[in-house]
């Protein structure tokens, strides 16, 4: 990252989502105007999407932001707590009644990001959506983003990369992504006109892999399979093999059976894997959220650690406006430092799971020293 900034810097976000968001949120606290740019992609805005949970340690991380109004029980749904089949065959509960942040929320996803987009919006940040736009380093010091829809070219002195997987900044610089593991949700929304009214998330251990599942508001209930990618090979969207998958669960089919939950579309793959880049940041631009590190879902990191990293980014872009880089050198080192600890922790998790320790699932996963691959 450079020093050579004027100080009222124009900083342009990439990425839409939560992280993104937060980002632009923070800055705005501090007194810049950021733009946030993010793609067009109705079908994906509309579609319901898997990881729709706030632990109860996101709370402080909502009021930091000014958007603990955006979480209510008219909204979204209270999550008491969660239920675990994790080393044993029984079912253990753990309470959030007690928990100092209160209790966790099962969100509408989708209704949560449209009206933290429009918060932002409300707070003066100009978020603009394009079919396509094309990143590119200007002849000064800074960048270009070309947008498709309208033709203009908007100039940034620094980017944000808060888009995702995909991390279109990084990958403009030509930085590649480690991946640890390969790790896939299996996952379908289910309906019933007698939904069960336990909201605590279940994760019930299986020799496969791993099955979660959550009541959302409205009643509906999302069920995934954490497995690895190679089992989904030509059945990835057979609800037949997802039924059958289901059935071989105990408590996961139970809790469907329950509810008389049924599917109303064919499931669908995502990618739930453990990654980060070789680098979080350069020379004027800086990653955050997914784009970032990627977590495994049982790290419960999700949307809470989206926001805290996009406030985290944005104050260090802040600072280094002002001519003070060691707030952005602590920040790459920290989420550096953070994915190391984490992945040390999730082998101990994966490995307290000894009914199918010979399982390549489960031998691989209880090893701190996991396959690495690039991409």
């Amino acid at each position: 990252m450079s020093s050579d900034f004027e100080a009222n810097g124009r900083v342009v976000i990439i990425g839409g989502g939560p992280a993104g968001l937060a980002a632009g949120i923070a800055l705005a606290q501090l007194g810049r105007r950021p733009i946030v740019i993010s793609r067009i992609d109705q079908a994906s805005r509309s579609r319901p999407k898997i990881g729709e949970s706030l632990a109860p340690r996101a709370w402080p991380i909502l009021q930091r932001l000014g958007i603990e109004h955006l979480i209510d029980d008219r909204r979204h749904l209270q999550s008491p707590g969660t239920l675990s089949s994790w080393g044993h065959a029984g079912l253990a509960s753990e309470d959030f009644l007690f928990h100092a942040n209160g209790l966790g929320w099962h969100l509408d996803r989708n209704r949560f990001e449209t009206e933290l987009r429009e918060f932002a919006e409300s707070i003066g940040i100009q978020a603009i959506e394009s079919t396509k736009f094309r990143i590119e380093r200007a002849e000064s010091n800074g960048w270009n983003i070309g947008l498709e829809s309208t033709g203009k070219t908007i100039f940034a002195d620094i980017l944000i990369d808060a888009s995702g997987r995909s991390a279109a900044v990084a990958q403009y610089e030509g930085v590649r992504r480690k991946v640890y593991d390969r790790l896939a949700a299996w996952y379908a929304f289910l309906e019933s006109p007698t939904p069960i009214e336990d909201a605590r998330a279940m994760v019930e251990a299986r020799p496969e892999g791993w099955w979660y599942s959550a009541l959302l508001p409205g009643g509906r209930l999302v069920v995934a399979l954490f497995c690895d990618p190679a089992r989904l090979a030509g059945m990835n969207r057979s609800m037949e093999k997802w039924q059958d998958s289901l059935a071989e669960t105990q408590w996961t089919r139970q809790r469907v059976a329950d509810g008389r939950y049924q599917a109303t579309e064919p499931p669908r793959v995502a990618a739930a894997d453990s990654s980060i880049l070789e680098r979080i940041g350069g020379s004027n631009w800086v990653a955050c959220g997914d784009a970032a590190a990627c977590y495994d879902p049982l790290s419960s990191h999700g949307i809470a650690t989206a926001l805290a990293s996009g406030m985290d980014a944005a104050s260090a872009v802040h600072a280094a406006l002002g001519g003070d880089l060691e707030p952005f050198e602590r920040y790459v080192d920290r989420v550096s430092r953070s994915f190391s600890y984490y992945f040390s922790m999730r082998a101990e998790v994966y490995a307290q799971e000894k009914r199918w320790s010979d399982s390549p699932f489960w031998a691989a996963r209880s090893r701190i020293d996991f396959e690495e691959s690039t991409c």
